[in-house]
């Protein structure tokens, strides 16, 4: 599993609630069994958003910044 990718993350404009949700308990499920090995903790690195286009919504605009948001929250969880 490579912790540090936004690839496979829902983009949370295109999933329901209890996509989301569903998809959210599958990730904590993940992480609980995985274990911080120095092999995987070497995987770590930070993330690189990118210029997000201007949009008269802001930064919320564009599927990276909700993808990389869902991580971070997921994260915080």
């Amino acid at each position: 599993m490579n912790l540090n990718t936004l690839n496979g993350i829902p983009d949370p404009a295109d999933q329901g609630f209890d996509a989301l949700l569903d998809w959210i308990k599958a990730q904590i499920a993940v992480i609980r069994k995985t274990s911080l090995t120095p092999e995987i903790l070497k995987t770590f690195r930070p993330a690189e958003l990118g210029d997000c286009p201007a949009h008269p919504l802001g930064p919320e605009a564009d599927p990276a910044w909700r993808r990389f948001f869902l991580a971070t929250l997921l994260a915080d969880w």
